[in-house]
């Protein structure tokens, strides 16, 4: 694994634990949700840092007097799963319960809704100006913000409050992150940033079904199409049943991260929701350029044929993530996520199920290439009437320095996929121990991940 590569990361795919380190300090003892402007101060200010120009700032400094701040929060499926299990774990775990011990930073939310509901409901708070001290948007919720004046300019409170490693932190990627959070001149949020590289796809296979069928890993696309109808039409599984399907597919084609049609794509150097550029120097949108049409061909060949599932247009990522547990298909595109789920419940299953990661080919000469997003997809916005506006920034250099799994490369040592177990552990908000997680989650990242991302 190459250091200059590495060095780029930053492990935060679920957004789940940095909810808990920045929203979960939400909570104002209600008196934000009933006035919708934040916190109204009324709490005692505490010690270290008020947010004074001239008070020395500490960056992980804890409050005399506990300090409430208010959020709210969209569930993942992950903390559902967690919740399920210990249903006070959303407010009473190991980051609620390590803010208020070394921060002196209580949390409360105002409310939580299923990640799917999140967008709907937090547009109707804005609408309503019900919003708490410190609010998780999009790109669109953020702009809309800052242009409404709710969003706090936080660009000297960064500078004094940040420890010396969130700004560096920031820092990579290139700064765009904080650029993306920067609106002319001024830091208007908190960027949730990922490395970029988490957003590549990779082929995931059942190397099992490719050794029954003695075929090799695929290193072009049309190894990509020989292996779907071996899947389909050869019994991989060797239960003697014509059972199987080549490739999984979601009713959300692209975007997911879970058999979605990213990667197939870029094997054709085509890309959706991407501008590219076309040679001369000039930006074009990839969805329409003549690549598309090429691939769009292939894929319409291979549903004719069989090699996908004939109902994938009205199955979301839930059902298709069925057919992988229950050993219906056995290769998908994919981000580097899938392991924890649904491959992990899919090894429970059957022991013998091998997925292994493969780096996505190429239909010509041309190696393929991934599209990978910006640094930024979530804003912690601050609300310009929060009492105490640099606790968010506490919380944040607290949850990137108790959680060194979550930080970028930065020469940390660990391997790649030892890295990423930590992450996902700590990303369930946890019921059961941190070690025990760990463990297990380490158990569930191939080793060849680390290979596809860093060659």
């Amino acid at each position: 694994m190459k250091d200059a590569k590495r060095n780029r990361i930053v492990v935060a795919l679920s957004m789940t634990a940095l909810l808990l380190a920045l929203t979960a300090c939400s909570g104002n003892d209600g008196n934000s949700a009933a006035s919708g402007a934040g916190s109204t101060g009324s709490e005692s200010a505490a010690s270290t840092g008020s947010g004074d120009a001239g008070a020395a700032a500490d960056p992980l400094g804890k409050y005399e007097q506990p300090v409430t701040v208010s959020t709210i929060m969209g569930i993942n499926d992950i903390a559902q799963k967690a919740i399920s299990i210990k249903n006070s774990v959303l407010t009473d775990n190991i980051w609620t319960r390590g803010y208020e011990s070394e921060l002196g930073i209580k949390i409360k939310y105002l409310w939580s809704v299923p990640g799917a509901q999140m967008e709907q409901k937090l547009n109707v708070a804005i609408s309503s100006n019900d919003l708490p001290d410190i609010i998780p948007v999009n790109s669109r919720q953020f702009k809309l913000l800052v242009d409404s004046g709710v969003a706090l300019d936080i660009t000297e409170l960064f500078d004094q409050y940040a420890s010396d490693f969130t700004k560096k932190m920031m820092d990579e990627d290139n700064h765009v992150g904080l650029d993306q959070a920067t609106v002319n001149g001024k830091l208007m949020g908190l960027p949730s940033i990922n490395g970029s590289i988490d957003g590549a796809h990779m082929i995931w296979l059942r190397a099992d079904w490719l050794k029954n069928l003695n075929l090799q890993a695929p290193k072009t696309m049309e190894d990509v199409f020989k292996i779907a109808e071996a899947f389909t039409k050869n019994d991989p599984d060797q239960n003697g049943k014509n059972d199987t399907t080549g490739l999984a597919l979601t009713k959300d084609l692209i975007g997911t991260g879970l058999a979605d049609l990213d990667g197939f794509f870029e094997g054709y150097h085509a890309y959706v929701n991407g501008w590219v550029d076309d040679g001369s120097g000039q930006l074009v949108y990839g969805a329409v350029q003549p690549q598309m049409k090429t691939a769009l061909a292939k894929l319409a060949d291979m549903y004719k044929s069989g090699y996908i599932d004939n109902e994938f247009s009205v199955k979301d990522g839930a059902k298709v993530a069925e057919s992988l547990i229950a050993g219906k298909v056995g290769m998908m595109f994919g981000q580097h996520w899938v392991p924890f789920y649904p491959l992990q419940d899919a090894k429970n299953k059957d022991p013998k199920a091998d997925w292994q990661a493969y780096p996505i080919v190429s239909a010509d000469e041309q190696p393929a290439k991934p599209l990978i997003n910006g640094s930024a997809t979530t804003y912690y916005v601050i609300n310009k009437n929060m009492a105490h506006p640099e606790a968010a920034i506490k919380l944040y250099n607290y949850y990137y320095k108790k959680r060194p799994c979550h930080q970028p490369g930065l020469r940390s040592g660990l391997p790649w996929r030892e890295r990423r177990a930590g992450h996902q552990a700590g990303s369930i908000v946890p019921a059961i121990s941190d070690d025990q997680l760990l463990s297990e989650a380490k158990l569930i990242y191939p080793s060849e991940c680390e290979e596809v991302l860093y060659g």
